[in-house]
């Protein structure tokens, strides 16, 4: 059970979810949202930002996962520098010694925090390939990150997103071949297969209090 309600600054929030609510449930919730036109301006803007997209997406363009990921469909995506998995366990270490936390609580403050996306690569307009006569040509089957926005968002929905999709992002490295399985830790994407094997409260988790004091170069 998920309970998505509109707040006092007109902005769709999440208000709380039962212990067991899936990132399916989520995706569904949001998709039913009855007035849409109030949350979102139809401007398209959100179409020229960049489109990260999680590990299950990446493959599926790349058609495979993992260090044998084929190159197919590479030319489609836009790529950052990969990342080091050294450098990723001593941030986690650093984390969980420094701020008492949880393992897998500080692998998802570290990788939300340096999560540079495998994105889409942009059409010769500067936007989304998919965004096409002012709207989206794959709206059935767009990526997570599309999903999960609406120009109204209030800060715990918000937040909850920016952290689902960093966390993903992670995990594309894995797809392809940047990382071994293990270096994920507890990340969620890594260990489920459909987004209803992932729950979010893996995600909802506040970091105040060592924001303002943590740092990553």
């Amino acid at each position: 059970m998920i309970d998505l309600h509109m707040n006092d600054d007109g902005c769709l929030e999440l208000a709380g979810y039962s212990p067991d609510c899936t990132l399916e449930e989520l995706l569904v919730g949001l998709a039913g949202v009855g007035d849409e036109r109030s949350l979102c301006a139809g401007c398209g803007r959100c179409c020229s930002d960049v489109i990260p997209l999680v590990g299950w997406e990446t493959a599926r363009v790349l058609g495979g996962e993992g260090p044998e990921t084929p190159a197919a469909g590479r030319g489609a995506l836009a790529f950052p520098e990969p990342p080091d998995p050294a450098r990723r366990e001593k941030g986690v270490r650093g984390l969980m010694r420094d701020f008492r936390l949880p393992r897998a609580e500080a692998g998802l403050y570290y990788e939300y925090n340096t999560a540079e996306p495998i994105a889409l690569r942009k059409n010769a307009a500067g936007r989304c390939p998919f965004r096409r006569d002012g709207s989206c040509a794959s709206h059935a089957t767009r990526p997570l990150v599309c999903r999960l926005y609406y120009c109204r968002q209030g800060p715990r929905l918000s937040g909850l997103r920016e952290l689902i999709v960093a966390r993903g992002i992670w995990h594309s490295y894995y797809v392809v071949g940047w990382l071994e399985r293990k270096a994920l830790g507890d990340n969620p994407f890594a260990a489920g297969r459909t987004y209803r094997d992932i729950l979010i409260g893996d995600f909802d988790v506040s970091f105040r209090g060592i924001a303002e004091q943590t740092a990553f170069q």
